[in-house]
């Protein structure tokens, strides 16, 4: 679920700079950003300016540190996206919502969320109310969806059956898929709570 392209961009740019925040960048993290790219659908000057974009920060910063992170992060949550107020990327609590699940997603990635990547949500949280209750609900979502991932890499361990393995494996991958069902209609009443 992503937004207008200027929102769009702007969230693919945060989602870079929280990854840099922790100072690297593990190869499962950039693969999962590259999905996200992939589903955002940018056309061909969207990911020109994203490259750009990329390449400035690059050649302004030695290294991207939290504090630099959250001062740029601030710069792109502050501009103005739109002259019409409903699709404004500071008031918009779906894309608020939708922006803080893909930043927690992006830090289980590697199964633990740096104190660089906490600092970066709980700085967006605060800075756009989000209800701390959805928060709550994301966090614990993202949690439970990474131990049923673990859960299915350690049946594959197991003396089970590859028929109870299988029965298993679909039954967690049920599970999954309803959170997700879970966080999607969470976020989509963002704007309400």
């Amino acid at each position: 679920m992503f937004f207008g392209t200027s929102n769009k961009l702007r969230q693919l740019k945060i989602y870079y700079l929280f990854l840099h925040a922790d100072g690297s960048i593990s190869a499962d993290e950039m693969h999962y950003l590259n999905e996200i790219i992939s589903q955002m659908n940018l056309s061909a000057p969207c990911r020109q300016e994203y490259m750009a974009f990329c390449d400035c920060l690059q050649k302004q910063y030695a290294q991207i540190d939290t504090k630099t992170a959250i001062k740029e992060i601030e710069k792109l949550v502050n501009q103005n996206s739109s002259l019409i107020p409903f699709c404004d990327f500071r008031s918009d609590k779906k894309i608020h919502a939708q922006t803080i699940w893909t930043l927690i997603n992006l830090g289980y990635v590697d199964t633990v969320l740096s104190n660089a990547e906490i600092d970066i949500i709980t700085y967006l949280v605060k800075h756009w109310k989000v209800d701390a209750t959805l928060v709550h609900e994301l966090y614990d979502i993202a949690e439970t969806i990474l131990t049923l991932e673990n859960q299915k890499e350690w049946l594959q361990t197991t003396s089970k059956t590859c028929e109870e393995i299988r029965s298993a494996i679909e039954e967690i991958d049920r599970n999954i898929d309803s959170l997700t069902a879970a966080v999607k209609m969470s976020i989509s009443e963002a704007d309400i709570m």
